[in-house]
């Protein structure tokens, strides 16, 4: 197989080539949408250099300038940009993953507190207007723990009342069903 050259490729256009990549794989919206966040960072922060030009210093010196970030947010620049160059070396336009000799940042894992009794009750009483709906949505995030945006695309045909379930459709469109409570059937009927 002939290698590719890659002498002439710059990191714009190599970033809207990953682009229409990430796109062609059927990655999620919010996936590609922050994956271009970083990379038109790194864009910005490197100029329209080629990509053979770029040094696994320049990448260690981008990360640093966002270190003040959560741990969790730098893994996600950090995924992206190795997303990228994983990319690059499938197309053969560059002969190694940079990231590979980067220290891969380690997400915190924080404990989630729950709401109090009290704090439940306050939200159920400040529903303002759509009293009803308001109450489904309260009820049903802390029965089911379930994302804000799995919440956001639930269809009624997602909603069976009988069998007390929602079908979720979760990250990387992995489906999953998700019991709730009489008390949730009830507003959800509502």
């Amino acid at each position: 197989m002939k290698k590719k050259s890659s002498t002439w490729l710059t990191l714009k256009k190599a970033i809207e080539g990953f682009h229409l990549e990430c796109n062609a794989r059927g990655l999620s919206q919010h996936t590609i949408k922050n994956y271009m966040l970083t990379l038109n960072r790194f864009c910005e922060k490197m100029g329209d250099v080629k990509i053979t030009e770029i040094q696994v210093s320049d990448i260690v010196d981008f990360l640093n300038v966002y270190s003040h970030l959560r741990n969790k947010s730098l893994l996600n620049m950090y995924v992206a940009l190795s997303s990228f160059w994983s990319w690059l070396v499938r197309q053969s336009y560059v002969q190694e993953n940079l990231l590979r000799r980067i220290p891969r940042p380690k997400a915190q894992i924080v404990a989630i507190q729950p709401f109090t009794e009290l704090e439940i009750r306050a939200m159920l009483s400040s529903l303002g207007r759509n009293e009803d709906r308001n109450r489904a949505i309260i009820l049903l995030l802390l029965d089911t723990g379930i994302r804000a945006s799995e919440l956001i695309n639930l269809k009624r045909g997602d909603i069976d009342l009988q069998n007390r379930t929602i079908k979720v459709l979760g990250k990387g469109n992995k489906e999953r069903i998700v019991p709730f409570s009489p008390r949730t059937a009830t507003a959800l009927f509502r």
